[in-house]
Parts: C-alpha cells; sequence; structure tokens
C-alpha cells in the first residue's frame, strides 16, 4: 500500500508509506504519506497525533519532503487535535489536509479549516459519506475522496451525479483491479488510487509488439554475464539512436563532469561495465514500456536498486547484477498488462532472475520479496525477511531511502524514450 521509506531515527522508528494518487491518465498527480510506526504495522491508539507530528517533522526537516514526493503534493491524514493544533510548519505547496472520516465537525474545526484553506491549502475529504455533520466541510473540500471497498455502488453513482458539475474533484480509492478503475473512470472520477496501481493486478489481452518483443531480447543479451564492455560498445555503435541516449544521460547534470564527453568512446569508458549494464537496462525498460503509469515504471527501478543493495548488503555482490534485474522485472505483468512468463519465457535471461519474476522461488526472490514488502509497508513481512537474511531493519530501511533518493534525483534525467 504505498512505499515503505524507513526510519527517521535510529531511537524512534517511524516508517513512511507513498501510495501514487494517479489521474485520469494514470499519470501520478500526487502521493499520499501513510503513517506507520514500530512493526505492527497499525496506528498507536492514543499516540496516533504524536506520531503523526513526529513523521510530518521527519519527513519535512530529517528526509526532506522532496525526496519523498518529487515535486508532487502529499496528501497527509489529520486527526481533529492535530487540525486544531499549529500547523505552520506545513507549506501550502506541498501538503493537501486530508480530514479524517472520523473527526468531530464543529463550529471550531470549521473555522480551522477556513483558516487552512484562505492559507492556500487544498481540502480533502476521506472516506466520504452523505452526512448531515459533515455539510459545513463541502463547501470548503477541493477533494472528495471515497472508498470503493466499503461505500455500496448506488452511493458512489449518488456521489458521482451530486459532483459532476461541482469544482470539487472526486479521488476513488482501494481500487484494486481494472473493472473498478473503468467503472470509476466511466462515473467520472478525477482521480484514482489503490492496488491497482501500487500492486497491479493482470489485464490480459494483447502481445508484446515485436518493436518492443527485441528490446526486451537486447535487455536480457545486456545482462548476459557474456557480454563484455566492448561488445556493448559495438551495440552502441550499431543502434544510433540508442548512443545518443547514452551520450545525454552521461552529460545531464546528474553527472558534474567538468566537460561534456562528445564521444560513446568515453561515455562507456566513463560508466564502465556496470552502470552501463544498470543504465541501458533503465533505459531498454523504459522505451518498451511506453504507455504505463509513470509510477510503476519508477517502482521497478526503485526495486532493482534495492534488490542489488541488499544482495551487497548481505555479503552476496556477485548476484547482485542478477538481483538488479529480478527487480527490474518484477512488475512485468503491470508494465505490460499481461502475464511475466508470456513477456520473460523466450528471453535469454539467468533461470534464477526467471524463477524469482515468474515462479516467485528462488535464490533472487527474498530481494524482491524484500522490496515488494517495503512498497506495502508490511512491517511483519519485513521483519521476517530481514531475520532470513540476517538484516536488521533499520539498515533495510536505509537501503530503501538510498534506492529511492536515487531513482528520484535520477530519472529526471533519462533520455524520453
Amino acid at each position: 500500500m504505498g512505499f515503505f521509506y524507513g526510519e527517521m531515527d535510529y531511537s524512534s522508528k517511524i516508517f513512511i508509506g507513498r501510495q501514487p494518487i494517479l489521474d485520469r491518465d494514470r499519470r501520478t498527480f500526487a502521493y499520499e504519506l501513510l503513517y506507520r510506526s514500530g512493526m505492527e504495522n497499525i496506528f498507536p491508539g492514543g499516540s496516533a497525533s504524536q506520531a503523526t507530528i513526529k513523521l510530518l517533522e521527519g519527513s519535512f526537516c530529517t528526509l526532506g519532503i522532496d525526496r519523498i514526493t518529487g515535486s508532487r503534493r502529499a496528501f497527509i491524514n489529520f486527526s481533529r487535535s492535530l487540525l486544531l493544533s499549529d500547523l505552520s510548519f506545513l507549506s501550502p505547496e506541498r501538503v493537501v489536509i486530508e480530514v479524517l472520516e472520523t473527526v468531530m465537525v464543529d463550529q471550531d474545526l470549521v473555522e480551522v479549516i477556513s483558516g487552512l484553506k484562505k492559507k492556500g491549502f487544498y481540502i480533502a475529504l476521506d472516506d466520504f459519506t452523505w452526512t448531515p455533520e459533515f455539510e459545513p466541510l463541502i463547501a470548503l473540500a477541493d477533494f472528495i475522496k471515497v472508498d470503493w471497498l466499503a461505500t455500496p455502488q448506488g452511493e458512489i453513482e449518488r456521489i458521482a451525479r451530486a459532483f459532476a458539475d461541482s469544482s470539487i474533484k472526486l479521488v476513488a480509492e482501494k481500487i484494486e483491479n481494472y473493472d473498478q478503475f473503468k467503472v470509476a473512470h466511466v462515473l467520472g472520477f478525477d482521480y484514482f488510487q489503490g492496488f491497482f496501481f501500487a500492486r497491479p493486478s493482470i489485464l490480459k489481452g494483447r502481445d508484446v509488439r515485436p518493436a518492443r518483443r527485441t528490446r526486451l531480447r537486447l535487455l536480457a543479451a545486456v545482462n548476459s554475464s557474456e557480454m563484455r564492455i566492448e561488445q556493448i560498445y559495438s551495440l552502441l555503435m550499431k543502434d544510433p539512436a540508442l548512443a545518443i541516449k547514452v551520450l545525454r544521460l552521461v552529460n545531464s547534470a546528474n553527472f558534474g563532469l567538468p566537460e561534456k564527453i562528445s564521444s560513446i568512446r568515453q561515455a562507456v569508458t566513463l560508466l564502465g561495465e556496470r552502470r552501463l549494464k544498470q543504465w541501458l537496462s533503465i533505459i531498454f525498460l523504459s522505451s518498451i514500456s511506453r504507455g504505463a503509469p509513470e509510477a510503476l515504471f519508477n517502482a521497478a527501478v526503485v526495486r532493482a536498486c534495492f534488490s542489488e543493495r541488499v544482495a551487497m548488503e548481505v555479503g552476496q555482490s556477485e548476484i547482485g547484477a542478477s538481483a538488479f534485474m529480478a527487480g527490474l522485472l518484477s512488475l512485468t505483468e503491470a508494465l505490460f498488462n499481461i502475464p511475466a512468463c508470456e513477456v520473460l519465457r523466450d528471453l535469454p535471461l539467468h533461470a534464477d532472475i526467471k524463477n524469482a519474476v515468474i515462479s516467485k522461488k528462488g535464490p533472487l526472490f527474498p530481494f524482491v520479496a524484500l522490496s515488494q514488502a517495503c512498497e506495502l509497508a508490511d512491517m511483519r513481512k519485513i521483519a521476517g525477511l530481514c531475520r532470513d537474511l540476517g538484516l536488521s531493519t533499520s539498515r533495510v530501511a536505509e537501503c530503501w531511502m538510498e534506492s529511492v533518493r536515487w531513482v528520484n534525483d535520477s530519472m529526471s534525467v533519462l533520455p524520453n524514450p
């Protein structure tokens, strides 16, 4: 249910979940930040507000909100006690105030919400149901979020009709499959979030086009242990479009070179075999997954970086490259909308990579499984996998944050496919 971010400090464990909110074209519009405290993956009872304050302070002061959401806004749930407290440290350009459905609405709360609105904050009503006490907040709302699983279909349709001509944007939460997404789309919902996007269902019905199949074969070949840097250089010399992408990449500000690189030979030498293979893999996957949500592609790259980092942490650096590929391809079904076995069956990939992606087993799968658990902020699963791998949860949190930070910093320089 989003992305596990890690511990803000080592004396008090705080975990941040991040779930994308997508628009009608499945482009990432914003993220909802989810609160986690301890290993039980539950909201602490009486200390929920304090846990939220710590998370907010950690997000804005320690880790940095830009590292978590990039340039997009963060939807954050607020209890009544938090809404009535001092929120002056928050930026209306970065945060959407999400009012929990459990808050008691009275004149004091309405005045506070009105004041936040005047300061420029967007207001969202979470898990909306039509009740008289919430009427005063509807006039202040910019977003109304509807729980797709908990709200009767008739009520959903009534809400959609009522706000069809309104400036209020409707958000469909807990969308778990394509059929639900399609119905919400037809009803006119503006934004969507749920496992269909963060943990997508398989949509059958089309094969990988021949051009994409060719790039998939190149992706697999590049990551073969037999392919050396000279062979990659020869491949680049035969593919001008790909060579230009590599040159643009190396000359981007992300690498901070004192002078421009003007030849493929220079670029290949500078990147080195390992980084060159990784970047080519990312470029190949980017070029063949056009049309897929950006959040999915970025999630695949985060999984790849994280899986490699964890493999190295446990002293298995010799399989780091394979762990990277397993992570990168672990969202194949979501990116191509067909089963992974159909996409990967004919590719010259190591059996361990195929086993991890298709069969969910083998020596590489624990790294992929841990990345999935981090995405969902599944603390029980994280703890179990950490025990199996002999890692501390704090180090796993660091590896995850490092991977997310690298993707946030690096994907902006990826050449257009």
